[in-house]
């Protein structure tokens, strides 16, 4: 699925950035998206979505991640899903003596 980049995809891109950002600060865990469509009550597309732990080491790396909305249930806070498409995904577990990532 390739897009071209609007206004509203732009912005759509920034707040889920930003909202990653806070959502992991305390787990100090480093997030970057490049892409973000949010098509209302339908779909959710990202692209090169990288998570990362404290040293530096990827935790998660999805090239494009598609999910088709059967229901969204804002008042329950509960999203159920028709379709999880998933391309170019890495998933890297590290174990660590000690605690202190």
């Amino acid at each position: 699925r390739q897009r071209q980049m609007c206004i509203r995809d732009r912005l759509q891109t920034a707040l889920v950035s930003k909202s990653l950002e806070r959502f992991f600060k305390t787990d100090s865990v480093f997030t970057s998206i490049e892409h973000f469509y949010f098509t209302p009550f339908s779909s959710i597309e990202m692209e090169n979505l990288l998570l990362t732990d404290k040293k530096g080491d990827t935790f998660m790396f999805v090239g494009q991640l598609y999910l088709q909305i059967a229901d969204l249930n804002l008042v329950k806070n509960e999203i159920k899903l028709d379709l999880v498409e998933l391309n170019n995904g890495k998933l890297h577990l590290r174990h660590y003596k000690t605690n202190n990532l």
